[in-house]
């Protein structure tokens, strides 16, 4: 198969390129160096000769592009772009990575693919009406799979995020941040695979939207706790209270995907030599 992906030098665009091609299939790597998916021109050929399309790419909230115009105009106007290229050159299949934020800041434990959608910011907003762009095209021309993953997390993911900062800390010997809250963490290598599977699968309905998590809540003082006890760096406990939050995986699994790897798994890929010995 013919595929797409596009922002495939990005955190999980590498990893979503890496597991396709290990199945077998032709891609086509689309970055931003190549063409802005803000250019609808430049969208239409890319998408040329191409059996589907894995659209990764977005923009994110990092303190310098968490902005309301650029979320719209990358993350909706992009997609947008992709559809109509998809469309003009006859891709049967759009397959578009989404959000777990759609749902809405904290919306409870088991949160299911129907459950209501109230994004809580622009970005996820963004998502949100960009979801709805690909479900107005589903049936007509394409058939459709939206993918919703939670917090991933894995060695190359933003490093203002979380636990490459706690890594940097540990490793530089002092952490300074306290544990608290708690999120539904999947290991990046799972999101891939359940990318994958889902996007190729032969699919019964022109629409579908499947959750990717690991499907249970995590308090983030176990990450501290791993990280703990790779580096032997303490850190301090925070008592404030903590909304659970993690995504039912009970329909992807249906579909053929199950998560994997634990917690500790992708902690352990900012430790490769620790976990290996050679460096003790």
């Amino acid at each position: 198969m013919k595929i797409l992906v596009t922002g495939a030098k990005g955190f999980l665009g590498q990893a979503v390129a890496a597991e396709l091609q290990a199945r077998g299939h032709a891609v086509t790597a689309l970055t931003r160096q190549d063409a802005d998916v803000r250019d609808s021109a430049a969208m239409q050929a890319a998408c040329a000769h191409m059996d589907t399309i894995f659209h990764i790419a977005g923009n994110i909230r990092t303190p310098a592009t968490d902005l309301p115009a650029l979320h719209h105009q990358v993350n909706l106007g992009g997609t947008i772009n992709l559809l109509a290229g998809a469309s003009v050159q006859g891709v049967r299949r759009f397959v578009y990575v989404s959000t777990c934020e759609v749902y809405g800041a904290l919306p409870g434990e088991q949160v299911a693919e129907a459950a209501s959608k109230m994004p809580a910011n622009a970005y996820a907003e963004s998502k949100w009406l960009a979801e709805q762009a690909c479900g107005a095209m589903a049936g007509r021309l394409l058939t459709v799979t939206i993918l919703r993953p939670s917090y991933i997390l894995g060695k190359g993911m933003y490093s203002g995020r979380l636990l490459p900062r706690l890594v940097d800390m540990a490793l530089a010997g002092k952490v300074t941040m306290k544990a608290s809250g708690g999120n539904d963490y999947v290991h990046v290598q799972d999101v891939a695979e359940g990318v994958v599977t889902l996007g190729t699968r032969e699919q019964p309905a022109p629409l579908e939207a499947f959750n990717l998590g690991s499907g249970r809540f995590t308090l983030t003082r176990e990450l501290f706790q791993i990280v703990q006890e790779l580096t032997g760096v303490p850190f301090e406990e925070e008592d404030a209270a903590c909304p659970p939050f993690s995504l039912d995986m009970t329909k992807a699994a249906a579909a053929g995907f199950i998560p994997r790897r634990s917690l500790r798994d992708a902690v352990e890929t900012f430790f490769p030599q620790r976990v290996h010995g050679t460096a003790r």
